[in-house]
């Protein structure tokens, strides 16, 4: 039995990345961010969160600056749980960071929210619980509100499908191109 060489060589494998190679990529990120956003807990009203009081431990503010973007990441403990809250880098926009640390100090009450689906994580050292809500008896820091507003948003679905769409697009239009 004789190999066709054409077959195997480097230039075919290159023309074939080049023919694929989008559509896979766009595929494959797409399937990434809806598998992110289809396994996220489920929330669509205040119904879907527990409220959650305690004293603040510690916490941890910091700001990875990178060559495109900067990276968030807002930590605090509480001393009546064991995992970490976090806030999530997309309601960065909406929480009170300057605020509440002028305001905030170890051994302070605040309340906080979580989504329901979280809350068997609470007690667990190795969890990170995502706040929906923070604040004080006096001072608000992150609006329930805005975060549930946040959650409901379909536009990383619709962006998933659509940047998935475009993958073949092109693909199909470049077939398409070396037809004619």
């Amino acid at each position: 039995m004789k190999i066709n060489s054409e077959k195997f060589s480097f230039w075919t494998f290159l023309n074939r990345i080049e023919k694929y190679g989008f559509p896979i990529f766009t595929t494959f990120v797409s399937l990434m961010i809806l598998s992110t956003e289809l396994t996220k807990p489920n929330i669509e009203g205040k119904e879907d969160i527990v409220a959650l009081n305690g004293t603040i431990r510690d916490y941890s503010f910091t700001l990875e600056k990178g060559y495109r973007n900067t990276l968030y990441h807002y930590y605090f403990w509480l001393n009546e749980y064991e995992c970490t809250f976090q806030i999530k880098a997309d309601f960065q926009d909406f929480f009170r960071e300057y605020d509440f640390k002028g305001r905030v100090k170890s051994g302070d009450n605040i309340s906080i929210s979580i989504a329901n689906e979280n809350f068997d994580k609470i007690n667990n050292n190795e969890e990170r619980v995502f706040v929906m809500s923070v604040r004080t008896p006096k001072h608000k820091f992150l609006s329930l509100d805005d975060t549930i507003e946040k959650e409901k948003s379909p536009f990383m679905v619709i962006f998933a499908l659509v940047f998935m769409s475009a993958g073949w697009l092109y693909y199909y239009l470049n077939i398409k191109q070396k037809e004619n």
